[in-house]
């Protein structure tokens, strides 16, 4: 059923379920918290009683979904920590993810060795650094269920770019840009200048993949992005007096607690739309260079220089770089 909706809605799915639906939950959360600020009550909107107040919030939903998919790239980049972070605040926070994707380092590190040790290797001068360590020590005792951590350590460390100079202010930023990165630091191809071209030629499946793994992080970003906005409005109202009880203040910092939680589902939900990325890089690169007219290399050092052409081109066609490595990779003429 849900694959009929999405063929009848074509594009729009990702819309309606990415930005409207959460924008619904968010809307009938304030108008079931705050119905002195709202044009219906709560039992009427679900019951339809007033049509004319029906007819007006789902307007509203349905403006306001549309804003936010509109902003999208704004709201992203808040909760990615590039923008109204203050200079200072992002230097301590990528600091802050370094030394995170380092103890995780460590960590999987710890587990990999105690595997080893395991299995009758001798690892006793490897592994005594971390066995002396107080936030390492437990992972290097091998038990039941270890292979289980380690899968769950590990799984936590792909959440990060592999260059620590990519490394972002927050999670989702950093969940992010490991996906960003991954044409680049595998094969030296820049998706972020070289995406719709990727796009283009890439398979309608991978496609799909990707656009319904894209809309699974949207809903959670607009979903928490909401839930923040009401505990603020809900705050403001009850202080200014124009709401009373105590009912908006416990709705708040439910909000709030919420909110934490649907980022860390955004953070996993990146999880999904990073394979579908990979699926295409992995696999749409050939035919990219073969609808650009290029050669695909024999040898991934020597791609790794095509595709570094192919972007200086992109980036500034009169660096003559660009020129000279593409040429080496241009199908002769017929």
């Amino acid at each position: 059923m849900s694959d009929i909706a999405k063929g009848i809605l074509g594009g729009g799915w990702g819309l309606l379920v990415g930005w409207i639906l959460p924008t619904l939950i968010n809307v009938t959360l304030f108008v079931a918290v705050a119905p002195a600020l709202a044009p219906v009550g709560i039992g009427d909107l679900l019951s339809g009683a007033s049509t004319a107040a029906v007819v007006a919030v789902v307007s509203g939903v349905l403006v306001a979904g549309l804003v936010l998919a509109a902003v999208q790239n704004f709201l992203y980049r808040i909760l990615e920590g590039y923008t109204l972070w203050p200079s200072a605040l992002q230097r301590w926070a990528r600091q802050r993810q370094l030394a995170r994707k380092r103890l995780l380092t460590d960590r999987l590190t710890a587990l990999r060795l105690a595997e080893a040790e395991a299995r009758g290797e001798d690892v006793t001068v490897a592994i005594a650094p971390y066995r002396s360590h107080r936030r390492l020590a437990a992972y290097t005792r091998r038990g039941e269920g270890s292979a289980v951590v380690t899968g769950l350590v590990a799984e936590q460390l792909r959440r990060y770019p592999i260059d620590d100079a990519q490394i972002a202010p927050t999670r989702l930023g950093n969940s992010i840009r490991r996906l960003e990165e991954y044409a680049w630091s595998r094969f030296g191809l820049d998706s972020q200048i070289l995406w719709s071209e990727l796009g283009c030629v890439a398979d309608e499946q991978a496609r799909k993949e990707e656009s319904a793994a894209r809309t699974n992080v949207d809903f959670f970003v607009c979903l928490l992005s909401g839930h923040v906005l009401l505990a603020f409005v809900f705050i403001a109202s009850r202080s200014s007096g124009a709401i009373t009880g105590q009912e908006p203040v416990i709705a708040a910092v439910a909000l709030l607690v919420l909110a934490r939680v649907w980022y860390s589902a955004a953070v996993r939900a990146v999880d999904g739309w990073d394979g579908a990325v990979r699926s295409i890089v992995n696999l749409g690169r050939v035919r990219l260079a073969e609808h650009l007219g290029l050669v695909m290399p024999g040898n991934l050092g020597d791609e790794r220089l095509m595709w570094l052409a192919v972007a200086r081109l992109v980036r500034d066609p009169a660096d003559p770089r660009a020129a000279v490595g593409l040429d080496a990779h241009r199908k002769p003429a017929a």
